[in-house]
């Protein structure tokens, strides 16, 4: 009967000398996991132009992120096991993990308030240093959207002999969705002619401008080709500038 007793206390010593020295996922070692967040804005009016001052894509300021929530996920965890806030340079640093497989991640924010995680995934060997990948997050009113440039001009007659074609400076055009009942927004062409609808949507989209003032009335307009919005942060560009008559 002792001979049994002294056997399943030295089965009971064994099993937990094993488990105490158990390496999963999470706090108790010495290695540690260190990386920089980065952000990148996406703001409205901020284009890249050529040397003839064409609008040729969209701009964008990329800065360390500062004060900016990171998350640690211990192995498959379905949700994060520590937060933490970045440095004044982007950087951040989690200590005393056990080797295992961990992921870090921060969110990237949308217009609407949605947000999408930036995550990395690494491997950690017991008492190292894990540098991870910068992480790129998005911000900004222009992000996740496109922008359509064109140029409007304007030809003046004055009892039908043609006097001349000038940029429309000042006049106001309309953009309009294909499926929506009337316009999604308005500019007025600058003085070279040029104008520029932000932040829109994949979709399918005409530009136009009214014959009169009533920018409902869709009879006698002046209408550009159907552009078909793709790809989120491009500049798509008419094929052909718009141009309309006045009598002087």
């Amino acid at each position: 009967m002792r001979t049994t007793n002294f056997c399943f206390f030295l089965l009971l010593t064994v099993s937990y000398v094993f488990t105490s020295c158990n390496t999963d996922e999470g706090y108790g070692g010495s290695a540690r996991i260190e990386g920089r967040v980065f952000v990148v804005m996406h703001d409205a009016d901020n284009f890249v132009v050529d040397k003839n001052g064409k609008v040729i894509s969209l701009k964008t300021d990329t800065v360390a992120a500062r004060e900016a929530d990171i998350y640690l996920v211990f192995g498959d965890d379905s949700y994060y096991s520590e937060r933490d806030k970045t440095g004044d340079q982007g950087q951040y640093l989690f200590r005393y993990l056990n080797a295992g497989n961990y992921s870090v991640y921060a969110f990237s924010k949308r217009p609407s308030g949605e947000k999408i995680a930036e995550r990395k995934d690494i491997s950690v060997k017991k008492g190292g240093k894990t540098v991870v990948e910068d992480i790129y997050v998005h911000e900004g009113k222009a992000y996740g959207t496109s922008a359509i440039v064109g140029k409007l001009f304007v030809k003046y007659f004055d009892k039908g002999f043609f006097r001349g074609m000038y940029p429309a400076a000042g006049y106001r055009l309309y953009i309009k969705k294909e499926g929506e009942i009337t316009f999604s927004d308005d500019v007025r062409a600058a003085d070279d002619g040029t104008f520029i609808f932000q932040k829109l949507q994949p979709g399918k989209y005409i530009v136009y401008i009214p014959a009169e003032d009533d920018v409902k009335n869709f009879e006698n307009i002046i209408v550009s080709e159907k552009m078909e919005v793709k790809q989120a942060g491009k500049v798509y560009m008419l094929a052909s500038d718009l141009v309309f008559n006045r009598n002087l």
